[in-house]
Parts: C-alpha cells; sequence; structure tokens
C-alpha cells in the first residue's frame, strides 16, 4: 500500500489534498482484497458487504495449503489466496498429507523456507503425518508442532492395548481393539473387515448391529454389550453380574465318604443365589453331623444368615415328618452346616447316618457375599 503521506485538512498543496494517484491506489488495496477471495467485485455498488466477505474468507481458508513430498514436505497456497510473507509465532497451517512420513520430516510453507516438525517434544519417527495434519509455529524453538493427525476413518493395525477412553473407528485390521461404532458385527469381522485374533477375545463391543459369539468369547465385569442380533451361549460379566459353576464339598465330624457334587451360582451386586446337588455313591466312615462347604463366595463380614432349603432328596435316612434344610453361614465363612426339621422338637445337626449310599441332595438357596 502506498505511504500516503500525513493530510492535514484544509492543508496547502499535496499536504492538504488526495491525489488521483493517491486515491486510486487506496481503491486498488481494497479491491484486491475482495477480489483475490475469489468474489467479482458488484458493478452496481448496492453490494457493501463485499470487504467483510473477504475478511470471512481468509479467516476460514487462507491458512489451508495442498501439500506434495514425502518427509520434506511442500506447501502451497489454495486457489488466489495470498502467500505469507514470512513465519511468525502461532502461524497456523493445515494441510491434507497424502504421502505419511517414514521419519523425521519438514514442510516449507510457500518457499518460506523448511521447518522441522516436532511432535510432543520430539522429532518425528514415521506415521504420525497422515490425512488431515494442523500443524502451529513456535518461534521461540523454530519450528513446527503438530496439533492434529489422521481421520476417523484411519485404519489402525495391529492394534494390541488401547489406553482407557480411547475409540477406535475400525477399517482395517485390529487385533484386540477396543471398538466403538455403529456397525453390524458379525462372525469375525467388523463390516466384512476380518479381526486378525479370529475369536476377538477381550474385545470390547459397542454396536447397533448384531454379533455372534465367534468374536466376544469373554467379557470382563462391567462391560455392557447392545446385542440385537443372536448370541451363543456367551459368558457375560455385565454391570457387576456374573454366573459360574463350583463344586460344593460335603464334610462330617469325622471319617471320610464318596460323593459326585455340583454347584452353579448367579451373582448380582453382593447377592449370591447358589443351587448345590451332592449325590452320595459311598458314606464310608463319616460320622457326626455335616457340612457343606466350598462356596463360591465367603458370606459378608458381619452377615450370618442364609436362605437355603432343600428343593430336593431322596434314598435318604431320615424320621418320617422330618426334611432337610440348611442352616446360618458364619460370617467370612464359605460353609453351612446342613440340619433336619421335625416338627415335634425342632432343627437338629443332619447326622452322617441318616443318610445313604445312593442318598441325594438339592439345596437351594443365596445369601450375601
Amino acid at each position: 500500500m502506498l505511504d500516503f503521506g500525513t493530510k492535514v485538512d484544509n492543508g496547502v498543496g499535496a499536504a492538504g489534498i488526495l491525489t488521483a494517484v493517491e486515491f486510486n491506489n487506496y481503491i486498488d488495496e481494497l479491491e484486491n482484497a475482495v477480489t483475490n477471495t475469489g468474489q467479482t467485485l458488484d458493478a452496481t455498488g448496492t453490494d457493501v458487504t463485499q470487504l467483510s466477505k473477504a475478511a470471512s474468507i481468509y479467516a476460514a481458508g487462507s491458512d489451508f495449503y495442498t501439500a506434495t513430498g514425502t518427509n520434506t514436505y511442500v506447501l502451497s497456497t489454495v486457489g488466489s489466496f495470498l502467500a505469507p510473507v514470512a513465519y511468525f509465532d502461532g502461524m497456523r497451517v493445515r494441510a491434507v498429507i497424502g504421502n505419511a512420513n517414514t521419519g523425521a520430516s519438514t514442510v516449507n510453507v510457500d518457499s518460506l523456507g523448511a521447518k522441522n516438525v516436532f511432535n510432543s517434544g520430539a522429532a518425528l519417527s514415521g506415521g504420525e503425518l497422515d490425512d488431515n495434519v494442523e500443524l502451529v509455529f513456535d518461534n521461540g524453538n523454530d519450528r513446527f508442532n503438530l496439533i492434529r493427525s489422521g481421520d476417523d476413518g484411519t485404519a489402525f493395525s495391529g492394534v494390541t492395548s488401547v489406553s482407557g477412553g480411547t475409540n477406535i473407528n475400525v477399517s482395517g485390521t485390529a487385533s484386540v481393539p477396543i471398538v466403538n461404532l455403529d456397525a453390524a458385527i458379525t462372525g469375525t469381522s467388523v463390516n466384512g473387515v476380518s479381526l486378525s485374533t479370529g475369536s476377538g477375545t477381550n474385545a470390547f463391543l459397542n454396536g447397533a448391529g448384531s454379533y455372534s459369539t465367534s468374536v466376544v468369547q469373554t467379557i470382563t465385569a462391567g462391560t455392557l454389550i447392545t446385542n440385537t442380533g443372536t448370541a451363543q451361549n456367551p459368558t457375560l460379566n455385565v454391570e457387576g453380574a456374573e454366573a459360574g459353576t463350583f463344586t460344593p464339598t460335603l464334610t462330617a465330624t469325622s471319617g471320610s465318604g464318596t460323593s459326585v457334587n455340583s454347584g452353579s451360582y448367579t451373582r448380582i451386586g453382593d447377592l449370591v443365589y447358589i443351587n448345590i446337588r451332592i449325590f452320595l455313591s459311598a458314606i464310608g466312615s463319616l460320622s457326626g453331623s455335616l457340612t457343606v462347604g466350598a462356596l463360591p463366595f465367603d458370606l459378608a463380614s458381619g452377615d450370618n444368615d442364609i436362605g437355603v432349603f432343600c428343593q430336593d432328596g431322596s434314598a435318604l435316612n431320615i424320621t418320617s415328618g422330618t426334611s432337610i434344610t440348611g442352616s446360618q453361614i458364619l460370617s467370612g465363612n464359605d460353609s453351612f452346616p446342613l440340619m433336619n426339621w421335625d416338627q415335634g422338637t425342632g432343627v437338629s445337626p443332619l447326622q452322617a447316618s441318616e443318610l445313604s449310599s445312593s442318598g441325594d441332595i438339592q439345596l437351594t438357596g443365596f445369601y450375601k457375599a
């Protein structure tokens, strides 16, 4: 822009007038600001917002450049935007990088000179610059710092661990990823792309489509699965709930015998629901009162209650008019005594002598772990 010099109201000669050259130069500056943003000057003079539009266009897009090269990138101004005359502190540069870097890299913006690119205070090592890239110039260190790189559609290959809260949109092969996507998950693939682990064990899935347990085998506690398709008996620990099996024990005051015992449980929060079956094949030397142990969880400290009762029994030597039931689990223990309820005398410990070599006892109940 022409240096007009200082004008004075009613001044004598050049100090008081605006010459045609000076006026035209002033108007040329304004017109160029408009036309360099791709606008056509309004010949009628009715649009008085073109300069404001030009300012908005420059603010929105003047920092976007085309990029060529690999590692030594050359960035060029797009369209009719004017190039900066020098690097300055805080200068922002955006570009689409077609060739990802393979090591330390530099950028040269509109022939202003090549400058190193750093990420988190260190030179690049490879793969940091890819697709949409945003850089900011650090004048004090005479370099560009990487602010952002990549796109939501970038493929991740060989991902074996991801920190908490990270979402990966998978468009390529991934090993044990955390996946957050609105896509159908079927078999061992995501949208037809294979998961390299084959089974997807330990994958965290939050999808709007169906899934098969050939992908999901085991899910740890607290993981939520949204399923709109078919599930093939997966083992799920959802929001603190879990289910499983255990092998209870049958012991007496003394001696030993032979039995085939089985148990299953469902735990929701601190409540444990249990089912137990004890099938005696030989009483052996069992003698005295009987105890069932090895429950899946100890009773909560400070609690001494249980709701266990005999669901079914057969081939037992108990007296007519009596029935087998459970009793209290003592605080911090994983066992309870078997009791015999008599309608006339009340409750007493069940004795080994009241069993038989083919006795079958089934118990069900719940307690607080």
